[in-house]
């Protein structure tokens, strides 16, 4: 064992083996709500997720990545994750649909931004379509200001480029 310590050994194997209990219980809940009955049909059940993933249907994928936000809310009442916890959902969930992410996750660890909330995480992959694509980025439009500041932050990181 990692602990010299018998109490707290004892203590630590009690809470590994109450998350692992969890975790199978959300596990198999989760698989039941699915209908998983076999392997068959998780691996059906993955490649179905992983099309989502891709964001090929916009409905779907903003149901998923809607699901990606709010099952990463870890207390009850909890509205926003931290920076840092986001900025691996965008990794996770987003960078490879949207190169962009790179340059915005760039921002966020240049600002004093502490949290995103569920308005900002949604309105990302409509953002980052816009301004992927060079579409006019509308700053009058009802944008979170974390946006309209990221497109500025932008817009000058490019012009200092032209100018070199």
């Amino acid at each position: 064992f990692f602990f010299n310590d018998t109490a707290t050994t004892e203590i630590y194997t009690r809470s590994i083996v109450g998350s692992v209990r969890c975790v199978q219980e959300t596990v198999i809940t989760g698989m039941k709500k699915l209908g998983v009955k076999n392997q068959e049909d998780w691996l059906n059940c993955v490649g179905a997720l992983k099309v989502i993933a891709k964001g090929e249907d916009k409905d779907e994928y903003k149901l998923f990545h809607s699901f990606v936000f709010k099952y990463h809310m870890l207390k009850p009442g909890q509205k926003v994750l931290e920076i840092d916890a986001a900025i691996v959902l965008l990794n996770i969930a987003v960078a490879k649909r949207f190169p962009i992410c790179a340059q915005f996750e760039e921002y966020l660890r240049t600002t004093e931004k502490k949290v995103m909330n569920h308005d900002q995480w949604m309105n990302l992959i409509e953002v980052f379509g816009i301004l992927q694509s060079k579409a006019e980025y509308d700053m009058s439009g009802a944008w979170p200001t974390l946006f309209d500041e990221f497109h500025d932050w932008l817009n000058a990181r490019t012009v200092s480029y032209t100018h070199l």
